[in-house]
């Protein structure tokens, strides 16, 4: 049942018996079930939570594949007009607080998620989106693109 669920979230049969077994784990460490009933609810949405950490994993990865594709494809036009725009880049980000510079750095250089940043910053998944968000809004404007 955890196998079938897991591979209709995730579309990956591989995944799907990965993060199965990552849920017997978790269940191992847990050991704290009230009934049967708990733990059916508790395994199941195990999976559910899993799943989708997979699933924005894999998102992020090909939206990495893409960005490696586009600095490729940039790198190979005028080496001028690149040095211009990633000068251009840097003194924005420069310019952010400190708060919103360090959140996007982790999120989109070092590609962390915003769980990860969360917890090795100390603070709220929220407070790590608001900042992102508010970070966006700032370079859009610094670099000319609005927001």
């Amino acid at each position: 049942m955890l196998i079938r669920w897991a591979n209709r979230l995730t579309g990956d049969p591989e995944a799907a018996r990965d993060i199965v077994q990552k849920v017997a784990l978790a269940m191992w460490e847990y050991r704290r079930f009230q009934d049967e009933e708990h733990f059916k609810k508790w395994s199941i949405q195990k999976v559910r939570w899993f799943s989708i950490d997979y699933v924005r994993t894999r998102k992020r990865e090909r939206n990495l594949i893409a960005r490696d594709a586009d600095v490729n494809g940039l790198t190979e036009g005028p080496t001028q007009e690149r040095d211009q725009a990633i000068s251009e880049l840097r003194e924005a980000i420069a310019f952010l607080p400190e708060r919103q510079r360090n959140v996007a750095v982790r999120y989109y250089v070092q590609d962390q998620s915003v769980r990860e940043i969360a917890r090795d910053l100390d603070i709220e998944e929220a407070t790590v989106r608001s900042l992102l968000r508010h970070a966006r809004s700032a370079l859009a404007r610094r670099l000319g693109g609005g927001g």
